[in-house]
């Protein structure tokens, strides 16, 4: 006797029918949209994180020049005479307001979004942004601010939308 796994393609057929309806007559489904939000959600958080780690000097951006780190002494209140070597401050990369940062997570100010039929696009509109992702000529040292996920971060993101389309389907079969 054969072994072997039947399809039945008539409930895909209505399935398939189901969702495209639901695409083409307005706002995605509400599941596959909360995955995809689920995903951008996790991208923010590694984009944060890994913004965080950079400022406080893991070695992946350069540090900030002695001339910024005295003009922050000197805006901090530092007694006068004391030189940057010495000071017993630290000195964040990429962080005075902590507008940069902030803008990282959706719906901050500052933050970025743009959706179309077949992507969505998350980042910031912070002014200065730009020049440190992609230094023109020598005037800036360059700070990649957003960067592709790490594989264990990509992966939950592909996770979360596949349960929200996962989700979808098994709506649009019943």
């Amino acid at each position: 006797m054969p072994l072997y796994v039947e399809m039945d393609f008539s409930e895909l057929d209505a399935a398939m029918n189901n969702l495209e309806s639901a695409f083409a007559s307005g706002p995605r489904d509400a599941d596959i949209f909360q995955g995809i939000q689920t995903a951008l959600d996790i991208d923010d958080g590694y984009q944060r994180r890994q913004f965080a780690s950079a400022s406080a000097g893991d070695g992946r951006w350069p540090d900030i020049a002695d001339s910024t780190k005295a003009k922050r002494m000197r805006q901090s209140g530092a007694p006068a005479g004391v030189k940057v070597p010495d000071a017993p401050f630290t000195f964040p990369v990429l962080y005075i307001s902590g507008d940069l940062y902030t803008s990282l997570v959706r719906g901050s100010p500052g933050h970025f979004s743009a959706t179309t039929d077949n992507s969505v696009s998350s980042g910031t509109e912070v002014f200065h942004a730009h020049f440190h992702q992609v230094p023109e000529g020598d005037r800036e040292p360059q700070r990649i601010i957003i960067d592709y996920p790490d594989e264990a971060t990509l992966e939950s993101m592909v996770g979360a939308i596949r349960e929200g389309v996962a989700a979808a389907v098994a709506k649009a079969v019943q």
